[in-house]
């Protein structure tokens, strides 16, 4: 596959210089850099085409731009015709991709812009979770059919692995609006069964191109608890990839009790990938991050519910105090996360392209 020319359309994701990654960058946009690295590891002459910076943000690099991240101004011209294009997140991008190429879309999210009447310009579709093509395919029918994988994850757990793990320590690690309010609502129930318990918080807004005053004081709207925080409970909020990565690797637990539909959660599968178990709500794409159950917990029933919380509480507590069914889940998490490193999601994805051509 390494004669593959391949552009990534991403006018929707506004340029950022790869470093940023570094600083906490996550979902969506993380997905699209590991996906860029990987293609150019395997000699895929990619282009990541995204939109132009704001105003205050870093102008593009002319370095990176010749090795495929670029705008559309900055694009180094294809040294041959492309073969193949993904339409990241927006289906209407597929209507001008040039005739002959396989048209790919990437969906990440609940909703993507052009679906209806999609179906005559699309040749594949990506998603990351069964939950995604449960979903969709209601409303699609690419000629080629769908990937179904995950987003993926490029975690590598070997640096991490001097990082002690702190017995009884939990971790939440997402947007606040996605789950923090009914945690620390049940989180007073889970200590009164092990007070030693403690309760990291990671993820805000600042990513999201809010100031740090905007951040706080949307968090702070979505959760009042930020206020007051319950005994045991730090909170970080947006943090670098370092700390948080070390943060998950020293948890025990992540807990996220959840409302939200998730199509893929990429925390979810980088906290298996550090060895942390997942506690999930049983809904969506969340089923899959905890295998069904045999690589996780998961809790039936609407988050913001009193008794699920308290269900919630209580079987997370049940699961820090059995040291053997603990450890017996931090293997299967691990052995879950290994089958969905980026580099298996794009190899698997350009034998896809491959058989389409």
């Amino acid at each position: 596959m390494n004669d593959l020319a391949l552009d990534i359309l991403a006018p929707g994701t506004r340029y950022f210089p790869p470093e940023r990654l570094d600083s906490g960058l996550g979902g969506n946009e993380a997905t699209l850099l590991a996906w860029w690295r990987h293609l150019r590891v395997r000699g895929v002459a990619v282009r990541v085409l995204l939109g132009e910076p704001a105003a205050d943000r870093p102008r593009p690099d002319a370095s990176l731009a010749a090795d495929g991240w670029c705008t559309p101004a900055t694009a180094p011209a294809p040294g041959r015709p492309t073969q193949a294009v993904i339409a990241w997140r927006n289906a209407n991008l597929l209507a001008d991709v040039p005739a002959g190429a396989t048209r790919v879309l990437y969906i990440g999210d609940r909703s993507t812009p052009g679906i209806a009447g999609t179906t005559p310009a699309c040749d594949l579709a990506f998603v990351g979770s069964k939950a995604a093509h449960a979903l969709y395919a209601p409303l699609l029918t690419p000629r080629h059919g769908y990937v179904v994988h995950s987003c993926g994850h490029d975690i590598d757990p070997a640096p991490l692995a001097d990082v002690p793990r702190r017995r009884f320590h939990c971790v939440h690690a997402s947007v606040p609006e996605r789950g923090l309010d009914p945690l620390l609502t049940l989180w007073p129930r889970l200590r009164e069964q092990i007070p030693e318990a403690t309760l990291t918080v990671m993820g805000g807004y600042r990513l999201w191109g809010y100031s740090p005053d905007q951040a706080r004081s949307l968090a702070h709207h979505q959760v009042p608890a930020l206020t007051r925080l319950p005994d045991g409970v730090t909170h970080l909020g947006e943090v670098d990839r370092t700390t948080y990565l070390r943060t998950l690797a020293s948890s025990e637990l992540m807990l996220y009790p959840t409302d939200y539909d998730e199509m893929c959660c990429i925390a979810a599968l980088e906290a298996s990938a550090c060895g942390t178990v997942p506690v999930l709500s049983d809904r969506a794409a969340l089923r899959e991050r905890a295998a069904a159950g045999t690589a996780g917990l998961l809790v039936p029933g609407p988050a913001a519910h009193p008794d699920v919380q308290a269900a919630f509480a209580d079987r997370a507590a049940a699961l820090l105090n059995d040291q053997q069914r603990l450890n017996r889940l931090r293997g299967a998490a691990y052995a879950h996360a290994a089958r969905h490193t980026t580099a298996r999601v794009i190899d698997h994805l350009l034998e896809v392209i491959r058989r389409c051509r």
